[in-house]
């Protein structure tokens, strides 16, 4: 089971392994597609510099978050989300060296979904309807290459683990 950014990890972990795993479960995926913010943070010279800059400002990173939920770029609880990872200096130093290491992490979604169809395994991924990170259209072009899987869009956003999602997964039961 791979949550958000773990979601690369189960993806690398299904690359190399594939005739040990029997099922896949991905929950607001990353890793499926490229999310253009994260490319421009990541990869993008203005965008390192400005990513850099930002984690390492106290004031920086909350205004900037504030700004974009007041324009609905995100919304409130994306915001909370990435609030409390980037309120205190250690959190802020925290998010700028993980997402420096995931970013080297690329799955290759094509032999993936080949792995999946080969052996079989069972694949359910769960989407937030919601979801302005990793929403499940740019996830499309991967969903269909498998031959057999199980797709949720649930009327959540981002954050995924709560109740709701239970309640609806419980309920959607054939």
């Amino acid at each position: 089971m791979g949550y958000s950014i773990g979601a690369n990890f189960a993806l690398i972990l299904l690359e190399e392994f594939p005739d040990m795993i029997d099922e896949i479960i991905l929950m607001a995926p990353d890793g499926l597609a490229v999310y253009k913010g994260f490319y421009y943070l990541m990869h993008r010279p203005t965008g390192r510099f400005f990513f850099r800059r930002a984690t390492k400002s106290k004031w920086l990173t909350p205004s900037l978050l504030k700004n974009l939920k007041r324009v609905g770029f995100i919304d409130d609880s994306l915001y909370n989300i990435a609030y409390n990872e980037i309120d205190t200096e250690k959190k802020r130093q925290d998010v700028y060296y993980t997402l420096n290491i995931i970013k080297q992490l690329k799955p290759d979604t094509e032999k993936v979904a080949r792995l999946i169809n080969q052996y079989h395994i069972k694949c359910t991924l769960i989407f937030g309807r919601d979801d302005k990170l990793f929403p499940k259209s740019p996830a499309m072009p991967f969903i269909g290459e498998l031959e057999d899987v199980i797709v949720h869009e649930v009327p959540l956003g981002h954050w995924l683990v709560v109740p709701a999602l239970d309640e609806y997964l419980v309920n959607s039961q054939p």
